[in-house]
C-alpha cells in the first residue's frame, strides 16, 4: 500500500469519532486491519469489537446499532476519501 494512502486513511480513522465516548476509530482500535487489492481497486477494511458483547439484550442491541453506524461512517468516510475504490468492510 502506497505510503500517501496510509496517511489518509490514518487521517481518515482520526477524524470518525464515535459520539458516545467521543474517542476516534483509531484511538478505539475498532478496525483491526486493512486491505487493498489495487488490481480489483478494492479496500477491505476488518473491523472488530470484541469485548463489546452485553449480557443485557437490550445493550447489546444499542450497541449494535451503535457499532454498525460507526463503521459505515468509516466506509463512507473512506469511500470519499478514495473515490476511486470500492470500500468493503469485513
Amino acid at each position: 500500500m502506497p505510503v500517501e494512502m496510509i496517511a489518509r486513511i490514518e487521517e481518515v480513522l482520526t477524524k470518525v469519532i464515535d459520539p458516545s465516548t467521543n474517542l476516534s476509530v483509531s484511538q478505539l482500535g475498532v478496525v483491526k486491519r486493512l486491505t487493498y487489492q489495487e488490481e480489483s481497486n478494492r479496500l477491505y477494511v476488518y473491523k472488530d469489537f470484541a469485548g463489546t458483547n452485553h449480557k443485557c439484550m437490550v445493550c447489546a442491541s444499542m450497541l449494535g446499532m451503535q457499532e454498525t453506524s460507526l463503521i459505515d461512517r468509516v466506509r463512507q468516510q473512506l469511500a470519499a476519501a478514495f473515490p476511486l475504490l470500492t470500500v468493503i468492510v469485513a
